[in-house]
């Protein structure tokens, strides 16, 4: 996250999402970033507090890469 000018490592917040009743994924907040974990798009998408976006990675792409600490 340091890449994105956050210093902190740490998850502040974790919210389970539901959407029609349906468990749809989950939001990571630590400091002025969030990660939203899509399980039917199998996506992590990295945004800024403002709403913008930051990165976006596939679930394969996190596991080939070995970032554990992503979502």
């Amino acid at each position: 996250m340091a890449q994105w000018g956050d210093q902190s490592s740490e998850i502040e917040q974790e919210t389970i999402l539901i959407q029609d009743g349906h468990y749809c994924g989950r939001r990571f907040q630590s400091g002025q970033l969030q990660a939203v974990w899509f399980i039917e798009e199998q996506q992590v998408k990295f945004y800024h507090r403002d709403g913008s976006v930051l990165e976006v990675y596939s679930v394969d792409e996190i596991k080939r890469s070995g970032h554990r600490e992503v979502a």
